[in-house]
């Protein structure tokens, strides 16, 4: 079920500070800015064309007032002059008029020109477990071809060194380096290889998988030719690097092995007995492609899919157990700045630091996807689902209202743009995207009794044209504005309350506060502490007698007074009992990552949908005993 691309917490802002704290519910808005329109909210139309508003530079709506030749912007009502574009007989017609959402194919020929096709690096961890491997190369021989044709791929492996395929010459080669070593590649496009040589590459995989290591030389300075041998022997080369990682470890410094684990006496021992060993240096993988990509104006957007199988145990990304790293949270950010989105397969049974590596795909806008029984793994399936889900990438989002209130918080990982506080980088984007904010007042007095307060948000974005034969880039600008009444009393603003999307909100502002180091006990408090609270406003504003008990079994936790908010008392203890939330062990931080991903990226009827099957499976949502009943008011 598609979600509107905007939605308020409630049907009505409230009047003021006052009726906001009083009514105890969250006053906020949920953006979905890739979701689903319809084909008429679409408009073809150069960028200089769309009028602004002179003053705070909100998108010209339905909202707005005319006057002859002039029009009053909608949010900070400042007369603006009509430009050539709504000076036309018919300009009534135009869709900014007949509609709040609208999306403006731009037509901009310059900026067109300028944008390069995005690129996807595949960059797989060879040091874990060689069924996980496996299961990796299974399923990219399933995927791959569900990419678009044209395209452009770079393709690498890591353990404690890299190696991946060179397509700067005539023909492609495979080329190894330390990854605390310079090598000869300065710039991303020369490790991108088309499509049909990673079908080619993929499919030998399948022939080849008994390929004897040792057939191979352990280190050379000389390239290989794709065609003459990387393509009988991808699947060896992987287990010749795999191998010689571990072998490689009783050359290295004593600091070295001991950082790595490898002793004198584990030295001793066999090539092979040594391979499980190996050394994950994913850190170093990082760094090496963020130099690699550089300045985001000469590049194009980038999506890195990661496939880990191992934690990350040598160089700069090490990860100790027990102890989480900032550096993913660094180079995050510095990877959304430069237009790249990380997706982080992971492929393993043993813990990788989840806690560290979550930030990557949470930042970068990515995806998280989890894999421990290989044998009944579903990724190649879902990896060909989303390689041929439409994405929007180079997305950049600014949100305006009206000068009486403001986005007081984001309760998102994204960052800022690293020119212009105000604007959200979205590198990748797809239809799922959901970002929760926070409203807030610029002034004690709040709205007057005749302003219909307005929020408008504008994402622009670049998309991939579904004609494989053309392969155009089309510049996209959506804005969607929305103007609601403001509620003059508390029983007005909490009969406009909007359950699925207050619920959902709230699932948001939870998840934002694990992720910002809050502790899980704390945040099920301050939930459990709300409910509370809002019971108790209910029972004095809807005139529940006084002193009477309430239980959360009562007919009074379904809010009968309150049509609006039935029904949300137990929904909010599911999310408490929630595997997001729950602190028992038995949970591993793997699986409550990926709960945290299914919550925020689903609408707010699929999480309402979630959360009733939670309950519907026997957890203890409502029958808890800490807080079982609250004193009428």
């Amino acid at each position: 079920m598609e979600a509107a691309p905007l939605q308020a917490t409630c049907q009505r802002f409230p009047r003021n500070e006052g009726i906001r704290e009083e009514a105890g519910i969250p006053w906020g808005c949920l953006i979905r800015p890739y979701t689903s329109i319809n084909a008429k909210q679409k408009s073809s139309a150069e960028s200089s064309n769309i009028a602004r508003c002179s003053r705070c530079y909100a998108y010209i709506n339905v909202y707005v007032r005319w006057s002859w030749s002039s029009w009053q912007c909608s949010l900070c009502r400042t007369w603006n002059s009509a430009t050539k574009r709504y000076q036309a007989k018919d300009s009534e017609y135009l869709p900014e008029f007949q509609t709040n959402i609208v999306e403006y194919v731009l037509t901009n020929k310059e900026t067109d020109e300028k944008v390069l096709k995005p690129v996807y690096i595949l960059a797989i961890d060879i040091s874990g477990d060689e069924a996980a491997i496996d299961a990796i190369k299974k399923s990219l021989i399933e995927s791959i071809d569900a990419l678009p044709e044209y395209a452009r791929i770079a393709f690498l492996v890591f353990s404690h060194r890299i190696g991946f395929l060179d397509a700067s010459g005539s023909k492609p080669n495979i080329k190894y380096s330390n990854v605390n070593s310079g090598n000869e590649i300065k710039s991303i496009s020369q490790l991108l290889v088309p499509k049909k040589y990673m079908k080619e590459m993929i499919d030998s995989v399948e022939t080849c998988l008994g390929a004897d290591p040792a057939d191979l030389k352990e280190e050379s300075n000389e390239s290989w030719s794709l065609t003459s041998l990387f393509m009988g022997a991808i699947t060896s080369t992987m287990k010749t690097l795999t191998f010689a990682s571990a072998e490689k470890a009783s050359m290295l410094p004593t600091y070295e092995r001991r950082e790595a684990g490898v002793d004198n006496e584990n030295s001793q021992k066999s090539a092979s007995e040594q391979t499980k060993q190996c050394f994950s240096a994913f850190g170093d993988v990082l760094q090496m492609l963020k130099n690699l990509i550089g300045d985001t104006e000469n590049v194009p957007s980038t999506k890195i899919i990661a496939f880990i199988t191992k934690r990350p145990n040598y160089g700069i990304g090490k990860i100790p157990f027990n102890t989480a790293t900032p550096f993913y949270v660094d180079i995050g950010r510095t990877f959304a700045g430069i237009g790249t989105s990380i997706d982080l397969v992971i492929v393993s049974k043993e813990d990788i630091g989840i806690n560290s590596l979550k930030f990557l795909p949470s930042i970068t806008n990515g995806r998280l996807m989890f894999y421990n029984e290989f044998d009944k793994s579903s990724l190649g399936k879902d990896l060909r689902a989303h390689f041929a889900k439409m994405h929007a990438f180079g997305g950049h989002l600014r949100i305006r209202t009206s000068p009486e209130f403001k986005i007081g918080k984001v309760y998102s990982s994204l960052t800022t743009h690293p020119k212009f506080s105000k604007v959200l980088c979205l590198p990748w984007v797809h239809e799922n995207t959901t970002i929760a904010i926070r409203c807030d007042f610029n002034r004690k007095l709040g709205f007057s009794n005749d302003t219909k307060p307005v929020i408008q948000f504008a994402f622009e974005y670049k998309q991939l044209s579904s004609d494989d034969a053309k392969a155009e880039i089309l510049s996209r600008l959506r804005v969607v504005t929305m103007r609601l009444p403001t509620a003059k009393n508390v029983e007005s603003l909490m009969n406009g309350c909007q359950l699925s999307v207050t619920l959902t909100h709230i699932t948001h502002q939870a998840i934002f506060k694990v992720f910002s180091g809050e502790e899980l006990v704390d945040i099920q408090n301050l939930l459990q502490s709300w409910a509370l609270r809002l019971v108790k406003k209910y029972s004095k504003h809807f005139n529940v007698p006084s002193g009477k008990e309430i239980s959360w079994k009562d007919s009074v936790c379904e809010f009968h007074k309150l049509p609006s908010l039935q029904g949300l008392i137990p929904l909010v203890f599911a999310l408490i009992h929630s595997p997001a939330l729950r602190t028992e062990p038995h949970i591993s931080d793997e699986n409550r990552m990926l709960a945290y991903q299914q919550y925020t990226s689903a609408t707010p009827q699929e999480l309402i949908s979630l959360l009733k099957k939670l309950n519907a499976e026997g957890q203890k949502c409502i029958d808890t005993k800490v807080g079982s009943t609250v004193e009428a008011v």
